[in-house]
């Protein structure tokens, strides 16, 4: 019998959980000495609490919170790994499977078709048997621009597939081939390649140009769209700390499932009728469940007549009614993030998953530039994962049937993320700066001992955020700005996802999809790059954090007037409120940002002046309010 070699090897980072598991340890005793003192400050006698004990209890419940949403984030980093792999083991060609490409677009205007069909080039190019590869473009917007896109796209193909095979490009992708600096051509140099390398680009900036033509023609000439909920068929022939637990989960795109995974495991002997019930009436993918069946070429008219027929109803919209599709196999429909419902269903059941991270990139995005298109699409991404999180799908009770409790835990920090961040975050931004404006101690004095608990809590978080960020090969400023982008997502994007939920849940508001807009803007990309935020965004989201800024100013410089001018004990003062003075002047640092675009920009990014204002009737409101019940 063959000696079979297996194709990676998964290997355990010493250095690394060593450090993740001593910090764990020791932020967790700090954490406990927190709790202590806040819990004993309820046990003292009446006479000497000095304190209102409102304020005490909601910052000591937005402490626990947080330090409740760390813990879950620590199950991820509990066994870090990386792995070696060995693509010359794999089977000869006819030993592999066959493979599924699916490319899913939703709107022609917020996806550029030209970067869609450089996705289907790409994967028509894929080194693999040809007979083995199928792709599938699934349109959820029924455009008929992306399947006139479609056809250009294929008979682009036609020629580049070969040119890249014959010269044994690297890159799939065309955009990315002949817009790249870097040398991709490996031993041909000769003329005859530069002349064939020259007629292709001639070829695809035609097909640019007419990709463009086509979405431009199809939204200025008032063709009729078709409804992107319900439409007539048209048919035309990684989370890294995740690997170490039990596998990454499904996230968005870019990933490989084993259909078997998604649909289940049938033989001959199956009941085909029990199948339909299933599946649908479709004969022919009731064949495609059977282990045994194997995809035919079609070579006649007549079975191309009924291919086609076939498939156009496969791809109607009311072909899952009355099946199981959605609620038991293929993705299931519960959340809108039903990737990673799908992954959760799926880790369930035994299903094991790896993480792929090769030295040269598997694939390459689009990403958000924008303020505006960041704060949408993740109101979306929380909304998912938390309408899991508040149901009986809940990760810490649902998901242990053959997941690891390490594996729970990583789901439910996904899960309950922006939920304990957006509610801790709002604590720790509004109520310690109510307390400093009207005088109340809520840490203890600089001389304390018990000061030093939240020194060390402070520090420990900033230097191991620190050290992964470096470790990783990312520079300083990626650290910064992953604190100043919690914080906005935590007061804007993550509230509103959250109260989507609710308000579901209640029956008030249904649940939702916006595709995000991936068309780039010029400006936009330029103000991107300069790592310069661009403010034009709705009211409602630039409100919370606009509002959150003005409530920190204010009480830190009313702190500062009042230690220099007013008190007559300035020490005393400064030690007495040194702990939320200094949360008010970090917050203020690290979200430098939304200041300069309130006060110091005159660009068109700028915060604009009408969300100011607002901003600062909503904080006016807020430390009026505030300091009535708090005080």
């Amino acid at each position: 019998m063959e000696k079979s070699f297996p194709l990676h090897e998964c290997h355990v980072n010493k250095v690394t959980i060593i450090i993740n598991r001593t910090h764990a340890i020791l932020h967790s005793i700090a954490i406990l000495f927190l709790i202590h003192y806040r819990l004993s400050f309820f046990f003292q006698h009446p006479q000497n609490i000095t304190i209102p004990t409102l304020p005490w209890l909601l910052i000591f419940v937005s402490e626990l919170i947080l330090s409740f949403a760390w813990f879950l984030q620590q199950a991820c980093r509990w066994r870090p790994v990386y792995r070696n792999v060995f693509p010359e083991r794999l089977p000869v060609d006819d030993k592999l499977p066959a493979i599924d490409v699916f490319i899913c677009t939703a709107d022609p205007k917020k996806e550029p078709s030209v970067e869609v069909m450089n996705t289907m080039i790409s994967a028509m190019a894929l080194d693999y048997p040809p007979e083995k590869l199928h792709v599938y473009i699934s349109d959820d917007a029924g455009s008929d621009a992306t399947l006139r896109c479609t056809k250009e796209a294929w008979n682009f193909a036609k020629y580049w597939v070969p040119f890249r095979r014959k010269y044994g490009l690297l890159t799939a992708c065309p955009d990315v081939y002949f817009s790249s600096s870097e040398d991709d051509n490996g031993d041909y140099k000769g003329s005859e390649f530069k002349a064939e390398r020259k007629k292709m680009e001639e070829k695809y900036e035609v097909l640019k140009q007419g990709l463009r033509k086509i979405v431009e023609g199809h939204f200025t000439t008032n063709v009729a769209i078709n409804n992107t909920r319900d439409h007539p068929t048209i048919i035309e022939v990684h989370w890294y700390g995740f690997d170490g637990v039990g596998g990454p989960i499904i996230s968005g795109s870019n990933f490989y499932i084993k259909r078997e995974a998604l649909l289940g495991s049938f033989n001959k002997q199956q009941d085909y009728m029990a199948l339909k019930r299933l599946f649908g009436p479709s004969n022919d993918f009731i064949k495609t469940l059977v282990e045994d069946y194997k995809p035919r070429f079609i070579k006649d008219g007549e079975s191309s007549r009924m291919s086609l027929e076939n498939a156009n109803i496969l791809a109607s919209c009311s072909y899952e009614n009355q099946t199981v599709w959605g609620s038991k196999v293929g993705f299931l429909y519960f959340s809108v993030a039903e990737d990673y419902f799908t992954g959760l269903n799926l880790h369930r059941k035994g299903w094991k998953s790896v993480y792929l991270n090769p030295e040269r990139q598997q694939f390459l995005g689009t990403s958000t530039t924008n303020l505006n298109d960041s704060l949408i699409q993740w109101t979306r991404w929380t909304s998912g994962p938390v309408t899991v999180a508040l149901s009986r799908f809940c990760p810490l009770t649902y998901g242990s049937l053959k997941m690891s409790l390490v594996q729970v835990l990583c789901y439910s920090e996904l899960a309950f993320m922006p939920l304990l961040n957006c509610l801790s975050l709002w604590g720790f931004a509004i109520i310690p700066q109510l307390c400093l404006f009207n005088g109340i101690p809520l840490y203890p004095k600089v001389s304390d001992p018990n000061f030093n608990i939240f020194s060390v809590i402070l520090v420990s978080s900033i230097l191991k955020s620190l050290y992964e960020v470096v470790t990783t090969g990312e520079q300083l400023k990626v650290w910064r700005n992953e604190w100043r982008i919690w914080m906005m997502r935590s007061v804007t994007c993550y509230t509103y996802g959250c109260f989507d939920v609710i308000l579901n849940k209640l029956g008030m508001k249904e649940a939702t999809f916006l595709p995000t807009n991936k068309v780039t803007d010029d400006e936009q990309v330029k103000l991107y790059e300069m790592g310069v935020f661009d403010f034009r965004t709705a009211t409602v989201f630039l409100a919370p954090l606009v509002t959150v800024i003005l409530i920190n100013i204010a009480a830190f410089v009313g702190a500062v007037v009042k230690a220099l001018v007013v008190d007559d004990d300035g020490d005393q003062y400064w030690e007495k409120m040194f702990g939320q003075m200094f949360l008010s002047f970090f917050i203020l640092i690290s979200n430098f940002a939304v200041i300069e675009g309130m006060i110091i920009r005159r660009d068109k990014a700028k915060i604009p002046l009408s969300s100011t204002l607002w901003s600062v009737v909503f904080s006016m409101f807020i430390l009026l309010i505030g300091s009535v019940i708090l005080c």
